[in-house]
């Protein structure tokens, strides 16, 4: 069984959110660019849907080099920041 539909814009009050991973679904719609701004999250996982959109980093997201990052580039891959 899949998720279907879209990412709701809610998901981004989930302050304490560390690791979300909607991967290989089916998911439609734009990628709420707010994920960006989560401050506690350390892995993204959106490959394997049909989302559009983008997401910008803050600066200080891509200098901690904490983070992980899979949005579908290329599929089961995290790309580590730093």
């Amino acid at each position: 069984m899949s998720l279907t539909g879209g990412i709701p814009e809610s998901i981004t009050g989930l302050k304490g959110l560390r690791f979300l991973g909607l991967n290989d679904n089916k998911l439609t719609g734009d990628i709420p660019s707010k994920l960006a701004s989560l401050p506690n999250v350390s892995a993204l996982y959106l490959h394997g849907n049909n989302l559009t959109g983008e997401i910008k980093f803050s600066v200080v997201l891509w200098e901690t080099g904490e983070a992980f990052w899979g949005l579908g580039i290329i599929p089961n891959y995290a790309i580590p920041l730093g």
